[in-house]
């Protein structure tokens, strides 16, 4: 199978309703993203009502296979940007605040080394809390090990908070998926029904995202779509199937690009939230994730080069087991990026986000 992902050549499939010009430079960026860790891709832009669809690769690793334009795929942490505007609609009704600490409303979630920690803070990854990833199927051996384990909230809470704080709360930028384990706890607790149950019927049934589904204990991925891979000693392993208890509120949504797209289009054009909320959420914290990002409330922002007009874009990024990805788009949401990708791999070393920035150069900027 492994010589099957070198062979492979890129194929690249349009369906546009905008001018060859705006189409290259995302066609040779989409061809270039194919290789041995990246199988196949599918690509969604609209820019100011037109939209174009594209597919490069293929959707297995053991036969070619067309990549469904708009099939489903774990979207991974953009999953936060869904949570995220669950709490912040929260904050909205008056129902939680976010400079409370999460302790009034969840007082045995956190030790007392953190305390101080603010729901705010949690959205906005400043906990000081750390992630518990890199101890929780965090490669390919140990995903494939617990492939099928079903894990708790709580479990993966503790394995974080066995560890002393990163930071004092609020002080510094710091990645951590426990801060969204933590915010579906916090659902749960205001409102009495699990996240997955809020992001549903306050997200996904009013927007009509009729793909977009939320597998709690489910390890199957539905719908038409690409296969996921991981890569050990033995070679490749299918890995499409797999418990997301392990990554819980923190990125376990399945989605398509065109439902991806929808929610963005409703979040930036104000459907979704109050003004000042949502002028709230896309404030990002002073600094960047990895040098690249910053983040606000559930939201990531890229500030576009001087040479490309220097606007900051929104969205939110994602990787999970085989899959990975990236949503982009204005501050009014009048044009929008979705890029997915079926991988071999999931770790650091192998993260397609030089790729996935690639081509969001290419759409906002008009360039290869």
């Amino acid at each position: 199978m492994r010589g099957a992902v070198v062979g492979l050549v890129a194929l690249v499939t349009l369906n546009t309703g905008v001018g060859v010009a705006a189409q290259d430079p995302l066609r040779l960026e989409l061809r270039a993203a194919i290789d041995q860790t990246v199988l196949g891709a599918a690509l969604r832009w609209t820019d100011h009502g037109h939209t174009l669809t594209a597919t490069a690769g293929s959707a297995r690793a053991d036969r070619r296979q067309q990549v469904p334009a708009d099939g489903t795929y774990r979207i991974g942490s953009i999953t936060k940007a869904f949570v995220a505007t669950v709490v912040l609609q929260l904050a909205d009704e008056g129902r939680l605040g976010l400079d409370e600490p999460l302790r009034r409303y969840l007082p045995d979630a956190l030790p007392p080394a953190y305390r101080l920690v603010t729901v705010r803070e949690l959205l906005q990854h400043t906990s000081g809390v750390p992630d518990y990833r890199p101890e929780v199927m965090a490669d390919a051996e140990s995903a494939l090990r617990d492939r099928w384990r079903q894990w708790r909230p709580a479990e993966l809470v503790a394995i974080a908070t066995a560890h002393p704080p990163l930071a004092e709360p609020g002080a510094a930028l710091s990645y951590a998926n426990t801060n969204y384990v933590l915010l579906g706890l916090l659902i749960r607790q205001v409102t009495g029904r699990s996240w997955a149950q809020e992001v549903t019927d306050r997200l996904i049934r009013p927007l009509g995202l009729v793909q977009t589904t939320v597998p709690e204990t489910d390890p199957r991925l539905p719908g038409h779509h690409a296969h996921g891979y991981a890569t050990v000693d033995r070679g490749l392993v299918d890995i499409t199937d797999i418990s997301m208890t392990a990554i819980d509120a923190a990125g376990s949504i399945i989605s398509t690009p065109s439902d991806v797209d929808r929610f963005f289009a409703a979040l930036l054009g104000g459907r979704l939230l109050s003004p000042t909320t949502l002028a709230d959420m896309l404030r990002p914290f002073p600094g960047t994730l990895g040098g690249v990002a910053g983040y606000g409330l559930g939201v990531m922002t890229l500030q576009l080069p001087d040479t490309c007009g220097g606007t900051t874009l929104y969205g939110h990024g994602g990787g999970t087991f085989g899959f990975a990805g990236l949503v982009m788009a204005s501050a009014d949401g009048s044009r929008r990026l979705v890029v997915s990708f079926n991988t071999t791999r999931f770790d650091e070393a192998a993260s397609p986000l030089p790729k996935l920035l690639a081509i969001t150069d290419a759409a906002f900027c008009g360039r290869s």
